[in-house]
């Protein structure tokens, strides 16, 4: 899992579908929807979602 921060943004990039744990599936969809705690299978899918809402995303994120 990567993790960083950007802004006001944590931003989680892992495998979290690989955990079959209820309370964590609903936590993450929570989490996303509010935008500051943003939880993502790949870096790639971290830069579509901010992209729309911000370019300087697709600057600043890490490789």
């Amino acid at each position: 899992m990567i993790k960083f921060l950007h802004e006001e943004n944590i931003i989680h990039i892992g495998a979290f579908s690989k955990y079959q744990s209820n309370s964590l599936n609903e936590f993450i969809y929570e989490a996303n929807k509010t935008g500051y705690n943003y939880f993502a299978a790949t870096r790639e899918k971290v830069l579509q979602n901010f992209a729309k809402t911000d370019q300087r995303y697709t600057r600043t994120l890490p490789p």
